[in-house]
Protein backbone atom coordinates (compact mmCIF):
# COMPACT_ATOMS: atom_id res chain seq x y z
CA UNK A 1 0.00 0.00 0.00
CA UNK A 2 2.43 2.62 1.15
CA UNK A 3 6.14 2.81 1.65
CA UNK A 4 7.53 1.16 4.75
CA UNK A 5 8.19 3.30 7.81
CA UNK A 6 11.66 4.36 8.94
CA UNK A 7 13.33 2.94 12.02
CA UNK A 8 11.19 3.42 15.04
CA UNK A 9 11.81 6.18 17.48
CA UNK A 10 12.40 3.66 20.24
CA UNK A 11 15.05 1.84 18.25
CA UNK A 12 16.71 5.14 17.33
CA UNK A 13 16.78 6.02 21.01
CA UNK A 14 18.67 2.82 21.76
CA UNK A 15 15.88 0.71 23.24
CA UNK A 16 16.33 -2.91 22.18
CA UNK A 17 13.32 -4.92 21.09
CA UNK A 18 12.01 -6.95 24.02
CA UNK A 19 11.22 -10.65 24.01
CA UNK A 20 7.53 -9.84 23.52
CA UNK A 21 8.29 -8.00 20.30
CA UNK A 22 10.43 -10.91 19.11
CA UNK A 23 7.58 -13.28 19.92
CA UNK A 24 5.10 -11.14 18.00
CA UNK A 25 7.31 -10.83 14.92
CA UNK A 26 8.11 -14.54 14.80
CA UNK A 27 6.96 -15.78 11.39
CA UNK A 28 6.41 -19.25 12.82
CA UNK A 29 4.11 -17.99 15.57
CA UNK A 30 2.17 -15.77 13.20
CA UNK A 31 1.86 -18.55 10.62
CA UNK A 32 0.56 -21.03 13.17
CA UNK A 33 -1.91 -18.46 14.55
CA UNK A 34 -3.17 -17.57 11.05
CA UNK A 35 -3.63 -21.24 10.07
CA UNK A 36 -5.42 -21.99 13.34
CA UNK A 37 -7.79 -19.04 12.98
CA UNK A 38 -8.55 -19.95 9.36
CA UNK A 39 -9.40 -23.52 10.40
CA UNK A 40 -11.61 -22.30 13.27
CA UNK A 41 -13.41 -19.81 11.02
CA UNK A 42 -14.03 -22.47 8.37
CA UNK A 43 -15.29 -24.96 10.96
CA UNK A 44 -17.71 -22.37 12.34
CA UNK A 45 -19.39 -22.17 8.92
CA UNK A 46 -20.60 -25.74 9.57
CA UNK A 47 -20.99 -25.73 13.37
CA UNK A 48 -23.20 -22.66 13.77
CA UNK A 49 -26.92 -23.08 13.02
CA UNK A 50 -27.98 -22.14 9.51
CA UNK A 51 -29.07 -18.49 9.14
CA UNK A 52 -28.71 -17.96 12.90
CA UNK A 53 -26.39 -14.92 12.94
CA UNK A 54 -28.08 -11.54 13.60
CA UNK A 55 -30.36 -10.77 10.61
CA UNK A 56 -28.69 -13.53 8.58
CA UNK A 57 -32.05 -14.56 7.12
CA UNK A 58 -32.36 -11.16 5.44
CA UNK A 59 -28.69 -10.94 4.48
CA UNK A 60 -29.03 -14.37 2.88
CA UNK A 61 -31.78 -13.15 0.59
CA UNK A 62 -29.82 -10.05 -0.45
CA UNK A 63 -26.66 -12.11 -1.02
CA UNK A 64 -28.62 -14.55 -3.21
CA UNK A 65 -29.98 -11.60 -5.19
CA UNK A 66 -26.48 -10.18 -5.71
CA UNK A 67 -25.21 -13.65 -6.68
CA UNK A 68 -27.55 -13.48 -9.70
CA UNK A 69 -25.98 -10.19 -10.75
CA UNK A 70 -28.82 -7.94 -9.55
CA UNK A 71 -26.86 -5.26 -7.73
CA UNK A 72 -29.75 -2.82 -7.31
CA UNK A 73 -32.79 -4.05 -5.43
CA UNK A 74 -36.28 -3.54 -6.87
CA UNK A 75 -38.31 -0.71 -5.37
CA UNK A 76 -42.05 -0.51 -4.83
CA UNK A 77 -44.18 1.76 -2.69
CA UNK A 78 -42.90 2.71 0.72
CA UNK A 79 -40.05 0.57 1.98
CA UNK A 80 -40.91 -2.49 -0.08
CA UNK A 81 -37.48 -3.34 -1.44
CA UNK A 82 -36.44 -6.75 -2.73
CA UNK A 83 -36.42 -8.62 -5.99
CA UNK A 84 -36.43 -12.05 -7.55
CA UNK A 85 -34.42 -14.81 -5.91
CA UNK A 86 -34.45 -18.59 -6.14
CA UNK A 87 -37.66 -20.15 -4.87
CA UNK A 88 -35.58 -22.64 -2.89
CA UNK A 89 -33.58 -19.85 -1.23
CA UNK A 90 -36.74 -18.06 -0.11
CA UNK A 91 -38.39 -21.24 1.17
CA UNK A 92 -35.20 -22.11 3.04
CA UNK A 93 -35.26 -18.71 4.76
CA UNK A 94 -38.94 -19.13 5.65
CA UNK A 95 -38.30 -22.62 7.05
CA UNK A 96 -35.49 -21.35 9.30
CA UNK A 97 -37.50 -18.31 10.39
CA UNK A 98 -40.39 -20.50 11.52
CA UNK A 99 -37.99 -22.37 13.83
CA UNK A 100 -36.45 -19.18 15.21
CA UNK A 101 -39.84 -17.65 16.00
CA UNK A 102 -41.21 -20.62 17.95
CA UNK A 103 -38.30 -21.18 18.99
CA UNK A 104 -37.67 -24.79 17.98
CA UNK A 105 -34.21 -26.29 17.68
CA UNK A 106 -33.20 -27.95 14.44
CA UNK A 107 -30.17 -29.96 13.45
CA UNK A 108 -27.56 -29.96 10.71
CA UNK A 109 -29.09 -33.20 9.45
CA UNK A 110 -32.48 -31.50 9.13
CA UNK A 111 -30.93 -28.59 7.25
CA UNK A 112 -29.35 -30.96 4.75
CA UNK A 113 -32.64 -32.82 4.38
CA UNK A 114 -34.65 -29.65 3.73
CA UNK A 115 -31.97 -28.57 1.26
CA UNK A 116 -32.38 -31.84 -0.65
CA UNK A 117 -36.17 -31.44 -0.60
CA UNK A 118 -35.97 -27.86 -1.87
CA UNK A 119 -33.89 -29.01 -4.82
CA UNK A 120 -37.24 -29.74 -6.48
CA UNK A 121 -38.30 -26.07 -6.06
CA UNK A 122 -37.12 -24.54 -9.30
CA UNK A 123 -37.55 -21.09 -10.75
CA UNK A 124 -37.47 -17.59 -9.30
CA UNK A 125 -39.90 -15.81 -7.01
CA UNK A 126 -40.27 -12.22 -5.88
CA UNK A 127 -39.25 -11.65 -2.28
CA UNK A 128 -39.35 -8.61 -0.01
CA UNK A 129 -36.38 -8.06 2.33
CA UNK A 130 -36.18 -4.28 2.90
CA UNK A 131 -33.79 -4.36 5.86
CA UNK A 132 -30.98 -5.76 3.68
CA UNK A 133 -32.16 -4.78 0.18
CA UNK A 134 -31.64 -1.14 1.16
CA UNK A 135 -27.86 -1.84 1.47
CA UNK A 136 -25.45 -1.45 -1.41
CA UNK A 137 -24.03 -4.66 -2.92
CA UNK A 138 -20.44 -3.92 -1.82
CA UNK A 139 -20.60 -5.80 1.50
CA UNK A 140 -22.25 -8.81 -0.16
CA UNK A 141 -19.67 -9.52 -2.85
CA UNK A 142 -17.79 -12.34 -1.01
CA UNK A 143 -20.96 -14.18 0.04
CA UNK A 144 -22.53 -13.73 -3.39
CA UNK A 145 -19.43 -15.12 -5.09
CA UNK A 146 -19.52 -18.23 -2.91
CA UNK A 147 -23.26 -18.74 -3.46
CA UNK A 148 -22.90 -18.32 -7.23
CA UNK A 149 -20.03 -20.82 -7.41
CA UNK A 150 -21.90 -23.43 -5.36
CA UNK A 151 -25.04 -22.97 -7.47
CA UNK A 152 -23.01 -23.26 -10.67
CA UNK A 153 -21.60 -26.58 -9.41
CA UNK A 154 -25.10 -27.91 -8.74
CA UNK A 155 -25.19 -27.37 -4.98
CA UNK A 156 -28.46 -26.90 -3.13
CA UNK A 157 -29.26 -24.15 -0.65
CA UNK A 158 -27.20 -25.82 2.09
CA UNK A 159 -24.09 -25.98 -0.08
CA UNK A 160 -24.70 -22.42 -1.26
CA UNK A 161 -25.00 -21.19 2.34
CA UNK A 162 -21.78 -22.92 3.37
CA UNK A 163 -19.91 -21.59 0.33
CA UNK A 164 -21.16 -18.06 0.98
CA UNK A 165 -20.16 -18.30 4.63
CA UNK A 166 -16.70 -19.64 3.80
CA UNK A 167 -15.91 -16.89 1.28
CA UNK A 168 -17.14 -14.32 3.78
CA UNK A 169 -14.96 -15.51 6.65
CA UNK A 170 -11.90 -15.94 4.42
CA UNK A 171 -12.19 -12.41 3.03
CA UNK A 172 -12.78 -11.02 6.53
CA UNK A 173 -9.72 -12.76 7.95
CA UNK A 174 -7.59 -11.74 4.96
CA UNK A 175 -8.57 -8.08 5.34
CA UNK A 176 -7.99 -8.09 9.09
CA UNK A 177 -4.62 -9.80 8.59
CA UNK A 178 -3.74 -7.10 6.04
CA UNK A 179 -4.78 -4.44 8.57
CA UNK A 180 -2.57 -6.05 11.24
CA UNK A 181 0.36 -6.15 8.80
CA UNK A 182 -0.11 -2.53 7.70
CA UNK A 183 -0.72 -1.10 11.19
CA UNK A 184 2.41 0.58 12.60
CA UNK A 185 1.28 -0.02 16.19
CA UNK A 186 -1.43 -1.73 18.23
CA UNK A 187 -1.28 -4.97 16.24
CA UNK A 188 -2.06 -7.21 19.18
CA UNK A 189 -5.10 -5.13 20.06
CA UNK A 190 -6.29 -5.38 16.45
CA UNK A 191 -5.87 -9.17 16.43
CA UNK A 192 -7.87 -9.53 19.65
CA UNK A 193 -10.51 -7.20 18.26
CA UNK A 194 -10.77 -9.24 15.05
CA UNK A 195 -11.04 -12.59 16.81
CA UNK A 196 -13.81 -11.99 19.33
CA UNK A 197 -16.45 -14.72 19.28
CA UNK A 198 -19.24 -12.46 17.90
CA UNK A 199 -16.91 -11.10 15.18
CA UNK A 200 -15.99 -14.61 14.04
CA UNK A 201 -19.63 -15.68 14.31
CA UNK A 202 -20.70 -12.86 11.99
CA UNK A 203 -17.77 -13.53 9.65
CA UNK A 204 -18.79 -17.20 9.40
CA UNK A 205 -22.24 -16.16 8.18
CA UNK A 206 -23.56 -14.40 5.09
CA UNK A 207 -23.98 -11.13 7.00
CA UNK A 208 -22.77 -7.81 5.57
CA UNK A 209 -21.22 -6.85 8.92
CA UNK A 210 -17.79 -8.51 8.46
CA UNK A 211 -16.84 -6.32 5.50
CA UNK A 212 -18.46 -3.34 7.25
CA UNK A 213 -15.83 -3.77 9.96
CA UNK A 214 -12.80 -5.08 8.05
CA UNK A 215 -12.65 -2.40 5.35
CA UNK A 216 -12.69 0.54 7.83
CA UNK A 217 -10.16 -1.28 10.05
CA UNK A 218 -7.80 -1.60 7.09
CA UNK A 219 -8.29 2.07 6.27
CA UNK A 220 -7.55 3.08 9.89
CA UNK A 221 -4.35 1.00 9.87
CA UNK A 222 -3.19 2.51 6.59
CA UNK A 223 -3.84 6.09 7.72
CA UNK A 224 -1.86 5.48 10.92
CA UNK A 225 1.00 3.95 8.96
CA UNK A 226 1.12 6.92 6.60
CA UNK A 227 1.15 9.27 9.58
CA UNK A 228 4.35 7.63 10.87
CA UNK A 229 5.97 7.19 7.45
CA UNK A 230 8.52 9.95 6.95
CA UNK A 231 10.17 8.63 3.79
CA UNK A 232 8.22 9.80 0.75
CA UNK A 233 4.92 10.98 -0.70
CA UNK A 234 2.13 8.72 -1.90
CA UNK A 235 2.37 7.38 -5.42
CA UNK A 236 -0.44 8.01 -7.88
CA UNK A 237 -1.56 4.40 -7.49
CA UNK A 238 -1.60 4.70 -3.69
CA UNK A 239 -3.60 7.93 -3.93
CA UNK A 240 -6.22 6.17 -6.05
CA UNK A 241 -6.30 3.25 -3.61
CA UNK A 242 -6.73 5.51 -0.60
CA UNK A 243 -9.39 7.52 -2.41
CA UNK A 244 -11.36 4.42 -3.39
CA UNK A 245 -11.27 3.14 0.19
CA UNK A 246 -12.56 6.46 1.49
CA UNK A 247 -15.40 6.54 -1.04
CA UNK A 248 -16.23 2.86 -0.39
CA UNK A 249 -17.13 3.68 3.22
CA UNK A 250 -20.19 5.53 1.93
CA UNK A 251 -21.44 2.29 0.36
CA UNK A 252 -21.33 0.40 3.66
CA UNK A 253 -23.52 2.35 6.09
CA UNK A 254 -24.67 5.99 5.93
CA UNK A 255 -22.87 7.18 9.06
CA UNK A 256 -19.58 5.63 7.89
CA UNK A 257 -18.89 8.86 6.04
CA UNK A 258 -17.78 10.11 9.47
CA UNK A 259 -15.04 7.48 9.53
CA UNK A 260 -13.49 8.85 6.34
CA UNK A 261 -12.26 11.62 8.61
CA UNK A 262 -9.37 9.28 9.51
CA UNK A 263 -7.71 10.54 6.32
CA UNK A 264 -7.16 13.84 8.15
CA UNK A 265 -4.37 12.06 10.04
CA UNK A 266 -2.34 11.61 6.85
CA UNK A 267 0.32 14.37 6.80
CA UNK A 268 0.77 16.95 4.06
CA UNK A 269 4.14 15.48 3.01
CA UNK A 270 2.38 12.50 1.39
CA UNK A 271 0.45 14.77 -0.97
CA UNK A 272 3.22 17.15 -1.96
CA UNK A 273 1.53 20.31 -0.69
CA UNK A 274 -1.25 21.50 1.58
CA UNK A 275 -3.28 22.48 -1.48
CA UNK A 276 -3.08 19.01 -3.04
CA UNK A 277 -4.02 17.43 0.30
CA UNK A 278 -7.01 19.74 0.64
CA UNK A 279 -8.19 18.98 -2.90
CA UNK A 280 -7.83 15.22 -2.34
CA UNK A 281 -9.76 15.24 0.93
CA UNK A 282 -12.51 17.49 -0.40
CA UNK A 283 -12.88 15.36 -3.52
CA UNK A 284 -12.94 11.95 -1.80
CA UNK A 285 -14.96 12.83 1.30
CA UNK A 286 -17.30 14.98 -0.80
CA UNK A 287 -17.80 12.15 -3.30
CA UNK A 288 -18.50 9.74 -0.46
CA UNK A 289 -21.03 12.08 1.11
CA UNK A 290 -22.78 12.64 -2.23
CA UNK A 291 -22.86 8.90 -2.89
CA UNK A 292 -24.34 7.99 0.49
CA UNK A 293 -26.96 10.74 0.19
CA UNK A 294 -27.89 9.54 -3.30
CA UNK A 295 -28.11 5.90 -2.22
CA UNK A 296 -30.24 6.64 0.82
CA UNK A 297 -32.48 8.91 -1.22
CA UNK A 298 -33.05 6.01 -3.61
CA UNK A 299 -33.47 3.43 -0.80
CA UNK A 300 -34.65 5.27 2.33
CA UNK A 301 -35.13 2.92 5.25
CA UNK A 302 -36.48 3.64 8.73
CA UNK A 303 -36.06 0.62 11.03
CA UNK A 304 -38.87 1.64 13.38
CA UNK A 305 -41.43 1.69 10.60
CA UNK A 306 -40.30 -1.67 9.24
CA UNK A 307 -40.19 -3.37 12.65
CA UNK A 308 -43.35 -1.65 13.87
CA UNK A 309 -41.88 0.04 16.95
CA UNK A 310 -43.89 3.23 16.50
CA UNK A 311 -40.81 5.46 16.19
CA UNK A 312 -41.65 9.08 15.43
CA UNK A 313 -38.61 11.09 14.19
CA UNK A 314 -40.60 14.32 13.89
CA UNK A 315 -41.77 14.12 17.50
CA UNK A 316 -38.23 13.42 18.69
CA UNK A 317 -36.82 16.41 16.81
CA UNK A 318 -39.56 18.69 18.15
CA UNK A 319 -38.86 17.50 21.69
CA UNK A 320 -35.12 18.15 21.27
CA UNK A 321 -35.85 21.70 20.08
CA UNK A 322 -38.48 22.46 22.73
CA UNK A 323 -36.75 20.77 25.69
CA UNK A 324 -33.01 20.61 24.91
CA UNK A 325 -31.83 20.02 28.49
CA UNK A 326 -34.34 17.27 29.15
CA UNK A 327 -33.37 15.70 25.82
CA UNK A 328 -29.68 15.88 26.69
CA UNK A 329 -30.33 14.26 30.08
CA UNK A 330 -32.29 11.45 28.39
CA UNK A 331 -29.52 10.95 25.84
CA UNK A 332 -26.79 10.78 28.51
CA UNK A 333 -28.91 8.44 30.62
CA UNK A 334 -29.25 6.15 27.60
CA UNK A 335 -25.49 6.18 27.04
CA UNK A 336 -24.79 5.42 30.69
CA UNK A 337 -27.27 2.54 30.77
CA UNK A 338 -26.65 1.01 27.36
CA UNK A 339 -22.89 1.23 26.79
CA UNK A 340 -21.94 -1.42 29.40
CA UNK A 341 -24.59 -3.69 27.90
CA UNK A 342 -23.20 -2.93 24.44
CA UNK A 343 -19.76 -4.16 25.49
CA UNK A 344 -21.09 -7.48 26.79
CA UNK A 345 -23.28 -7.82 23.71
CA UNK A 346 -20.46 -6.97 21.31
CA UNK A 347 -17.83 -9.19 22.95
CA UNK A 348 -19.78 -12.18 24.20
CA UNK A 349 -23.03 -12.60 22.25
CA UNK A 350 -23.41 -15.35 19.70
CA UNK A 351 -26.65 -15.88 17.77
CA UNK A 352 -29.38 -13.55 16.66
CA UNK A 353 -32.57 -15.12 17.98
CA UNK A 354 -34.03 -16.25 21.33
CA UNK A 355 -32.50 -19.29 23.10
CA UNK A 356 -31.50 -21.91 22.22
CA UNK A 357 -30.27 -19.90 19.25
CA UNK A 358 -28.43 -17.28 21.31
CA UNK A 359 -25.81 -17.27 24.05
CA UNK A 360 -24.09 -14.53 26.06
CA UNK A 361 -20.68 -15.06 27.63
CA UNK A 362 -20.52 -14.70 31.44
CA UNK A 363 -20.19 -11.10 32.62
CA UNK A 364 -16.95 -11.86 34.48
CA UNK A 365 -15.39 -13.16 31.28
CA UNK A 366 -16.52 -10.08 29.32
CA UNK A 367 -15.17 -7.59 31.85
CA UNK A 368 -11.89 -9.50 32.18
CA UNK A 369 -11.50 -9.34 28.40
CA UNK A 370 -12.16 -5.58 28.39
CA UNK A 371 -9.58 -5.00 31.13
CA UNK A 372 -7.04 -7.12 29.25
CA UNK A 373 -7.56 -5.33 25.93
CA UNK A 374 -7.40 -1.87 27.51
CA UNK A 375 -4.23 -2.85 29.37
CA UNK A 376 -2.64 -4.05 26.14
CA UNK A 377 -3.56 -0.76 24.45
CA UNK A 378 -2.13 1.26 27.35
CA UNK A 379 1.08 -0.78 27.65
CA UNK A 380 1.75 -1.45 23.95
CA UNK A 381 2.59 2.16 23.20
CA UNK A 382 3.39 3.47 19.75
CA UNK A 383 7.09 3.96 19.02
CA UNK A 384 6.45 7.68 18.76
CA UNK A 385 3.89 9.24 21.06
CA UNK A 386 1.29 11.15 19.05
CA UNK A 387 -1.17 12.91 21.31
CA UNK A 388 -2.85 14.73 18.43
CA UNK A 389 -3.69 11.48 16.67
CA UNK A 390 -4.79 10.00 20.00
CA UNK A 391 -7.15 12.91 20.74
CA UNK A 392 -8.51 12.85 17.19
CA UNK A 393 -9.34 9.12 17.26
CA UNK A 394 -10.86 9.34 20.74
CA UNK A 395 -13.04 12.25 19.60
CA UNK A 396 -14.05 10.37 16.43
CA UNK A 397 -15.01 7.34 18.53
CA UNK A 398 -17.21 9.50 20.79
CA UNK A 399 -18.86 11.27 17.85
CA UNK A 400 -19.48 7.98 16.03
CA UNK A 401 -21.03 6.44 19.17
CA UNK A 402 -23.29 9.43 19.76
CA UNK A 403 -24.43 9.47 16.13
CA UNK A 404 -25.35 5.77 16.31
CA UNK A 405 -27.45 6.40 19.42
CA UNK A 406 -29.02 9.49 17.91
CA UNK A 407 -29.93 7.55 14.74
CA UNK A 408 -31.71 4.87 16.77
CA UNK A 409 -33.43 7.47 18.92
CA UNK A 410 -34.85 9.07 15.80
CA UNK A 411 -35.63 6.02 13.69
CA UNK A 412 -36.27 3.10 16.04
CA UNK A 413 -37.04 3.95 19.67
CA UNK A 414 -40.74 3.85 20.56
CA UNK A 415 -42.20 6.98 22.19
CA UNK A 416 -41.87 6.95 25.97
CA UNK A 417 -39.09 4.33 26.10
CA UNK A 418 -36.93 4.57 29.22
CA UNK A 419 -33.73 4.59 27.16
CA UNK A 420 -32.85 4.57 23.46
CA UNK A 421 -33.75 1.18 22.01
CA UNK A 422 -32.51 -0.94 19.10
CA UNK A 423 -28.75 -0.51 19.51
CA UNK A 424 -26.57 -3.63 19.48
CA UNK A 425 -22.99 -4.18 20.51
CA UNK A 426 -21.75 -4.95 17.01
CA UNK A 427 -22.52 -1.38 15.95
CA UNK A 428 -19.75 -0.05 18.21
CA UNK A 429 -16.88 -2.35 17.26
CA UNK A 430 -15.16 0.34 15.23
CA UNK A 431 -15.62 2.90 18.00
CA UNK A 432 -13.88 0.50 20.38
CA UNK A 433 -11.03 -0.04 17.90
CA UNK A 434 -10.55 3.73 17.57
CA UNK A 435 -10.52 4.08 21.36
CA UNK A 436 -7.93 1.33 21.66
CA UNK A 437 -5.68 2.88 19.03
CA UNK A 438 -6.09 6.26 20.74
CA UNK A 439 -4.64 4.68 23.88
CA UNK A 440 -1.82 3.09 21.88
CA UNK A 441 -0.87 6.44 20.30
CA UNK A 442 -1.01 8.19 23.69
CA UNK A 443 1.40 5.51 25.00
CA UNK A 444 0.74 6.26 28.69
CA UNK A 445 2.81 3.31 29.95
CA UNK A 446 4.44 2.00 26.78
CA UNK A 447 7.99 2.76 27.86
CA UNK A 448 7.64 0.88 31.15
CA UNK A 449 5.28 -2.06 30.61
CA UNK A 450 6.22 -3.49 27.20
CA UNK A 451 7.21 -6.81 28.76
CA UNK A 452 3.66 -7.33 30.02
CA UNK A 453 2.06 -7.04 26.59
CA UNK A 454 2.79 -10.53 25.28
CA UNK A 455 1.56 -12.31 28.44
CA UNK A 456 -1.56 -10.12 28.36
CA UNK A 457 -2.04 -10.96 24.68
CA UNK A 458 -1.95 -14.66 25.50
CA UNK A 459 -4.44 -14.08 28.33
CA UNK A 460 -6.71 -12.19 25.92
CA UNK A 461 -6.60 -14.97 23.36
CA UNK A 462 -7.35 -17.51 26.10
CA UNK A 463 -10.39 -15.55 27.29
CA UNK A 464 -11.68 -15.26 23.74
CA UNK A 465 -11.13 -18.94 23.06
CA UNK A 466 -13.08 -19.76 26.23
CA UNK A 467 -15.96 -17.58 25.01
CA UNK A 468 -15.83 -19.14 21.55
CA UNK A 469 -15.75 -22.72 22.83
CA UNK A 470 -18.65 -21.97 25.16
CA UNK A 471 -20.63 -20.47 22.30
CA UNK A 472 -20.04 -23.33 19.89
CA UNK A 473 -20.77 -25.80 22.69
CA UNK A 474 -24.12 -24.12 23.34
CA UNK A 475 -25.10 -24.92 19.74
CA UNK A 476 -24.19 -28.61 20.01
CA UNK A 477 -27.86 -29.48 19.56
CA UNK A 478 -27.27 -28.42 15.95
CA UNK A 479 -24.07 -30.20 14.97
CA UNK A 480 -24.19 -33.41 17.05
CA UNK A 481 -27.41 -34.58 15.39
Amino acid sequence: MATRTTKTARTQAGHPADSGQAFWHSHHVLGILAALVMCIGTAMCFLLPALNAPDEIYHWQRAVQVSHGQLLADRRKGQDYGGEIDTAALEFAQWAKSHFERPSAFSLTQVRQISATLAESSGMVRASFPSSASFSPLAYLPQAAGIAMARQLGGGVFEQLIAGRMLNVWVYLALMAAAAWVAPCGRRLLVLFALTAPALHLAASVSADPLNVALPALLFAWCLRLRLDETSRLTRRSLWGLGLMLVSLSLLKPIYVLLSGMALLVPVRHFGSARERRIFLMATIGAGLALTLAWNAAYPFMPGRYWGTGADPKAVLLHIIQAPWDSLAYFLQSLQHQLPIMWMDGWGRMGGYPPPFMLNAPKALSWAALATMLAIAAFDGADRRDLRASAFMATLAVVFTCVVFLAFWLTFSPPGSAVIQGVQGRYFQLAFLLTGWALVCAAPFGAYCQRLVTPLFIVGLTLQMASLVQGIGAFRFYWIN
